[in-house]
């Protein structure tokens, strides 16, 4: 390019943040870039890359986008790049799941053209990455938008791995019918529904696209909690034992009944595997790739654990909190059932059918220790209580008596209650001083 060209675009470059459109609320960098391509009309998709990437092909670059430093300097209000990437591109899912390094390059990668070919995780920037994310849209959003706003617009939520269903209308997503080598705007006209998705698998698809929202963050994933939380909401739904080494072979039978109609609609991301791939994740032999992630989630939430408290189990601690202090432990349902009777630690274990070790770790639950002393010692009284009537029924009068003939439950009732056995013998013995002094 030569010196006239250049200044030419430098002088554009520089008027270019009075005349690009503002972001629409969740709306993706790729639908703002489209709308100013059409608002500008631009009939070649190459002259608006140039212009606001220094990139010609940077529509086909719509999840992994390339010269974010030249756009972040046109467009003042855009932001910094990291930011724009976490909160406008499919970034916002995938960064996280990476190694902190790794994603810092990608990011670096995402800032300048021309960087040269890289293998990134999940093939972030390929182009089987773009194909493994069309752009989607939902009809009801659509006409919703063009009723409040004037216009319809991508929705980011919209463009997540998984996500087939739109969490808002729980309307089945459409997808561009051919690859967008160009800046598209949404059109009915030329979509189509998404393959696979079936009056049958509607309701797992839309806690799917829930589930994948939620798991959008600016902050590091921390692998270590969100496995811990995983675990023990399995023990919860009764798929492994608790305490004991988690069983796959239990794990996969229950993701394969969950998962099985899953195929078709997730074949861009080999769902052939999907069930080995997902268990490979809790045995850390597969990388945690955020669908894998986002589809395991969503079948503990159907069978009743809470989206909020696993989505909070997967960011970090923040900077300069302490560390070292002891997290609360908590214990699976059929532990307060069981142990809220106030029975022995060693009927419970018989009957939950684990060891003795794992109702002691149980109970290192604060809140379940407190209700089964509470119920145990609700129980004993009951039992000792009984045993006192018992023996003043037969005629014991004093506290000498009562030592002699239940002798455990004296010795309990001083150390616990005294004054309701006291109480209980100046009962016993008024009717016969009533009669004396008739």
């Amino acid at each position: 390019m030569t010196a006239e060209p250049k200044a030419a675009l430098r002088e554009a470059r520089s008027n270019l943040w009075r005349y690009y459109p503002t972001a629409a609320p969740g709306e993706t960098l790729y639908g703002t870039c489209a709308r100013f391509h059409h608002l500008a009309g631009f009939k070649r998709p190459a002259l608006t890359g140039r212009l606001l990437f220094d990139f010609e092909r940077a529509a086909s670059k719509r999840c992994a986008p390339m010269g974010l430093n030249t756009f972040s300097a046109c467009v003042r209000d855009a932001g910094k790049p990291q930011e724009i990437v976490e909160t406008m591109t499919v970034g916002a899912l995938y960064l996280r799941f990476m190694v902190p390094e790794r994603a810092q390059r990608a990011l670096s990668w995402c800032c300048h053209c021309g960087a040269g070919r890289e293998r990134f995780a999940f093939g972030w920037g390929s182009a089987q990455f773009e194909r493994q994310h069309p752009l989607r849209l939902c009809p009801i959003c659509m006409r919703a938008d063009a009723q409040a706003i004037g216009f319809a617009y991508w929705h980011l939520e919209h463009q997540l791995p998984g996500a087939l269903v739109c969490r808002t209308h729980r309307e089945p997503l459409r997808a561009v019918a051919s690859p967008s080598s160009g800046w598209r705007m949404p059109e009915l006209a030329h979509s189509r529904l998404c393959p696979g998705v079936s009056a049958r698998q509607h309701a797992f698809l839309g806690q799917l696209s829930s589930t994948v929202a939620a798991l959008c963050d600016a902050r590091p994933i921390d692998g270590r909690s969100l496995r811990a939380a995983i675990c023990r909401e399995l023990e919860q739904a009764g798929v492994v034992r608790a305490g004991g080494a988690l069983a796959m072979q239990n794990v996969q039978r229950w993701l394969e009944g969950q998962l099985q109609d899953l195929v078709e609609c997730l074949s861009a991301f080999d769902a052939q595997k999907t069930v080995p791939a997902v268990c490979g994740v809790l045995e850390k032999s597969r990388a945690p790739h955020p669908l894998r992630i986002a589809l395991l989630m969503t079948c503990l939430v159907r069978e009743g654990a809470s989206l909020e408290d696993l989505a909070a189990a997967t960011c970090k601690a923040p900077h300069g909190a302490d560390r070292t202090a002891p997290s609360t432990p908590t214990s699976p349902a059929r532990a307060y059932t069981l142990l809220e009777t106030g029975m022995q630690a060693k009927e419970a274990a018989e009957q939950a059918g684990v060891s003795k070790s794992v109702v002691a770790r149980w109970l290192s639950d604060p809140v379940l220790r407190d209700r089964w002393n509470t119920a145990r010692k609700r129980r004993l009284f009951d039992t000792h209580a009984a045993a006192v009537c018992e023996a003043l029924a037969q005629g014991a009068r004093s506290t000498a008596d009562l030592r002699r003939d239940a002798n455990a439950a004296f010795q309990w009732f001083v150390r616990n209650d005294p004054q309701w056995m006291n109480q209980q013998l100046v009962e016993s013995q008024m009717p016969a001083q009533l009669a004396l002094w008739k």
